[in-house]
């Protein structure tokens, strides 16, 4: 008898041994599975900030270590790892299961088959009441961190830039007009801070657009939509095109984010601007629809339009150039307007100068009596 027992206390050991490396295993795939779901999920917030995301997966990792045991201990078993007795150790052990499963099964991961297939299939008895909860908390956090990246505010020393610009531009430019790079700032900064981030229209930038007018020169604009990488490359080989960008007004505000506080003394809001599409007088395109109507009322001559044939709508009448440029040529004093289709290196081929939205555009050209040619340019975007 005493040998049994000692044998029996052997067997009951590895078993409890066994139980215990099972469940610790378990618990570390758990965490695995769910970790490499978190970072496939957030692969974009992490890039854009580090310190949050790793911030987010050391407390969901924490959060998820605790709920599973706290879910095991609701359903009968211990933290110290002993098997339950009893008829319903089995039912308890696979209640912790299952709502360890629900747990991991409710966050915000790209769940795998195998993982649905077994939150749907598991007989889970506990547990059921927190999943609608832990669901809109972790799509929550989700939509949190996301949209953070998405919505950004003023561009970092702002004034630093566009004074600095400036001046840089007056300097290299040799200009003969007398700039006040201070003035048109501070013009700018009238029309923008204390406004409503929605309510700067194009008239509050008048007096900024009266300080830094420039004569541009006949013959060589260069209007584009949709081809901004290779218009730059472009006009950098020929050496001979002028776009918005190359006057002082586009190389002074080229690429910033800017945006007021309504409230006095705030200044600009460095947190967070709309977005365009959010705003009928937003403060950005306020200003690149006044100089851009200002760019087209002084094109003369011959003018070009570059346009990408590899997207559908190349010429799309809700762009700048549709809605506001194209509508501020004079055909009196534009004498030609030459049409350049380009495309992508790979293709596709959508449209060209006899099909698709160019189409339209050399409409236009017609009923406005303007002079033009098209090609389907051997440039590649």
């Amino acid at each position: 008898m005493a040998g049994m027992e000692t044998a029996h206390t052997s067997v009951r050991a590895e078993s409890r041994f066994g139980a215990e490396y099972w469940r610790s295993s378990l618990e570390q795939e758990e965490v695995r599975r769910m970790m490499a779901g978190m970072e496939t999920a957030h692969t974009s917030v992490r890039a854009e900030s580090r310190l949050g995301a790793v911030y987010w997966r050391s407390t969901l990792e924490t959060e998820a270590r605790g709920q599973i045991r706290k879910d095991r201990k609701r359903s009968g078993e211990r933290e110290g790892g002993r098997v339950g007795k009893g008829p319903r150790a089995g039912n308890r052990t696979r209640d912790a299961r299952c709502a360890t499963a629900l747990y991991v099964g409710a966050l915000p991961t790209r769940l795998s088959a195998p993982t649905i297939d077994s939150v749907k299939h598991v007989n889970c008895q506990k547990g059921r009441e927190n999943i609608v909860f832990r669901m809109i908390f972790g799509f929550a956090m989700l939509f949190f961190l996301t949209d953070i990246t998405a919505e950004l505010g003023t561009t970092p020393n702002l004034k630093q830039i566009v004074i600095g610009r400036c001046f840089e531009y007056v300097t290299l430019a040799n200009l003969n007009h007398g700039y006040n790079c201070e003035e048109i700032w501070q013009e700018f900064e009238k029309a923008v801070v204390r406004r409503s981030p929605c309510d700067v229209r194009v008239k509050d930038y008048q007096k900024m657009f009266q300080v830094i007018t420039q004569t541009l020169p006949c013959g060589k604009l260069l209007f584009w939509s949709k081809t901004r990488d290779l218009m730059h490359s472009y006009v950098a080989i020929t050496g001979s095109f002028w776009t918005l960008e190359d006057t002082l007004l586009g190389f002074m505000f080229n690429k910033l984010i800017w945006c007021g506080q309504q409230e006095k003394d705030r200044g600009f809001d460095y947190q967070s601007c709309p977005k365009w599409s959010t705003c009928l007088n937003h403060p950005v395109y306020s200003l690149w629809k006044q100089a851009s109507q200002n760019f087209a009322m002084a094109a003369c001559g011959n003018i070009t339009v570059l346009l990408n044939g590899s997207i559908h709508h190349a010429f799309n009448k809700k762009s700048m150039f549709g809605s506001v440029e194209l509508d501020n040529l004079n055909p009196r004093i534009v004498t030609h307007v030459h049409i350049k289709v380009t495309y992508n290196l790979e293709g596709p081929f959508l449209e060209s100068c006899t099909q698709g939205s160019i189409l339209g555009l050399i409409e236009v050209l017609k009923k406005r009596g303007f002079r033009w040619t098209c090609a389907d340019n051997d440039l590649y975007v």
